[in-house]
C-alpha cells in the first residue's frame, strides 16, 4: 500500500486519496469524482478540501470484473466486437440483395397511363355510361377516362 494508505481496523475499509482509488478500481479519477458526487462510494472531505475515498479491501479491479483479468476483458470485448462487425456485414449483404429484388421487380411493373389532356369540364353522365357518340376526327379514342380503362368501370 502506499504510504498515504490507511486501513481503518475493524471496519476492513482503506483510505485513499482519489488518485489511488482510482487506481485500485481501474477507473480514471474523473470516474471516481463523479461517484462521490452522486454519493455512489464513500468518501471523507478533509479540512484542506481533498477528498479521500474509503474502500474495502476487496474493492480491486479483479475482484469487479468476476475474478478475470483485465487481459481476459479485453479479448472477450475484441471477440464480441468482431462477432458484432460479422453480424453486421451479413445484415448489409442481406439487405443489398432485397434491394436488387425489388429493383427488379419493380422494373417488371408497367407504368400508368398518364392522362393524354386534362378535361376542364367534369364528366357527364353520359361519358360515365360510355357513351357510344364520338365526335368527329377521334373515331380512335374513347370517353371514358384513363382510370376507367386500366381499372374497369
Amino acid at each position: 500500500m502506499h504510504d498515504s494508505t490507511t486501513t481503518l481496523y475493524g471496519a476492513g475499509m482503506d483510505r485513499l486519496s482519489v488518485a489511488e482509488a482510482a487506481a485500485r478500481l481501474g477507473m480514471t479519477e474523473d470516474g471516481v469524482r463523479k461517484r462521490i458526487h452522486r454519493n455512489q462510494i464513500e468518501y471523507e472531505l478533509d479540512e484542506d478540501g481533498r477528498y479521500f475515498v474509503y474502500l474495502d479491501l476487496s474493492d480491486t479491479r479483479e475482484d469487479q470484473s468476476s475474478g478475470q483479468s483485465r487481459d481476459e476483458l479485453v479479448d472477450e470485448l475484441r471477440d464480441r466486437i468482431h462477432f458484432l462487425e460479422n453480424e453486421l456485414s451479413r445484415e448489409r449483404d442481406a439487405h443489398g440483395e432485397s434491394r436488387r429484388i425489388v429493383a427488379a421487380l419493380v422494373s417488371r411493373v408497367p407504368e400508368l397511363e398518364a392522362p393524354r389532356e386534362m378535361r376542364e369540364s367534369p364528366v357527364t353522365d353520359e361519358e360515365e355510361a360510355g357513351s357510344t357518340s364520338v365526335p368527329a376526327g377521334e373515331e380512335g379514342r374513347t370517353s371514358q377516362p384513363w382510370w376507367r380503362r386500366m381499372f374497369g368501370g
